[in-house]
């Protein structure tokens, strides 16, 4: 039982550590003045979007490659992808909306 408190408690430790050390960076590429840290981060999520859609084809990369720059960028810039999402999802239902009555108007018209 004893061991198995001390590799726990390790877990604990390490875990930690990681949680602070990751809200200490995230602090960092959030500030205003480090510009040039969060273009590293951000072309850092892009590559290894792409890294991880090598096996795929070209289209499956392009997909990747974006969705990590895009999971990154909204990490360093929160206030404005929250933004930006609201308009998004707000184009998306006017547009899903424009979609169904133009589907349904076809449809009389068989």
């Amino acid at each position: 039982m004893e061991q198995a408190r001390c590799i726990s408690q390790q877990f604990v430790n390490y875990y930690e550590t990681a949680k602070v050390h990751s809200e200490s960076t995230l602090e960092f590429l959030r500030e205003e003045s480090n510009l040039m840290p969060r273009v590293g981060a951000i072309g850092i999520g892009g590559l290894t979007g792409y890294v991880f859609g090598l096996r795929r084809g070209p289209v499956m990369r392009a997909i990747y490659s974006t969705l990590g720059a895009t999971a990154i960028a909204a990490l360093c810039y929160p206030k404005e992808t929250e933004e930006y999402s609201q308009q998004g999802l707000s184009l998306t239902k006017k547009y899903i909306i424009i979609t169904y009555h133009f589907l349904n108007g076809g449809n009389c018209f068989m």
